[in-house]
């Protein structure tokens, strides 16, 4: 008797240079032609530097499509994605993402090919569809969202920690930033951020975000404090 696939990890181009989007495409389509359609609950996939340079705007737009069979593998519940272009896909894609991963535990997307074009606000369907979210890596366009609209969404309370990697930051932004962020992880104890150059040691706006972060939760903290003693 076969026993069902449930973990898949694969490298792609790494010894005959990097793939095409339309080879990625069809290692995915393949996947919902295959029984592990219903069983995959772990899915990685690496693969060599896919540059931007050279490509058409068509051919960047198709870098959402490419990925889009991934949303018919309902039981996933762990996905790294270390593909350069991943920072192509935006708020569209997530919003019909979300839904398609009720049981997703762990989601961990690794671009480096430009600037996100997800933004804080992509991640909010994240947030309501996939509740058991706890881990949960992802560079972004790090652009306030109105925190006025809280009520139609619950913050995800078991991610404690979280990295923003690559994810550019207006400096003026960097207090509705960090409200966002307390807003969307309210169990959050520590947030980190990696720079997208090595030859930069900071960012100015960043370092803001933890400052003003770390300085709410001291005083969220405090405030639980004399509620107990109340």
């Amino acid at each position: 008797m076969q026993r069902p696939l449930n973990t898949l990890s694969v490298k792609l181009g790494f010894y005959q240079g990097p793939p095409s989007l339309r080879d990625l495409a069809h290692m995915f389509q393949s996947l919902l032609h295959h029984t592990c359609s219903s069983t995959l609950t772990s899915l990685h996939v690496i693969t060599d530097y896919i540059p931007v340079d050279g490509m058409t705007k068509g051919d960047v737009n198709s870098v959402g499509d490419s990925l889009r069979p991934l949303f018919s593998l309902h039981n996933l519940r762990d996905i790294i994605l270390r593909f350069s272009l991943v920072t192509e896909l935006d708020d569209e894609w997530f919003k019909d993402a979300a839904p398609s991963w009720p049981h997703l535990e762990s989601l961990n997307f690794y671009g480096t090919a430009g600037k996100p074009r997800s933004t804080l606000a992509g991640m909010l369907p994240l947030l309501q569809h996939c509740p058991q979210l706890h881990t949960y890596n992802l560079g972004v366009l790090a652009i306030p969202f109105d925190t006025t609209l809280s009520h139609c969404w619950s913050g995800n309370r078991g991610i404690t920690e979280m990295r923003f990697a690559y994810s550019p930051l207006n400096y003026n932004d960097a207090s509705n930033v960090s409200l966002c962020i307390l807003l969307m992880f309210p169990n959050l104890k520590c947030l980190s951020y990696s720079i997208q150059h090595e030859e930069e040691e900071r960012d100015d706006g960043w370092e803001k975000v933890l400052e003003l972060f770390y300085t709410r939760k001291s005083v969220s903290s405090d405030d639980e404090v004399w509620d107990d003693e109340d």
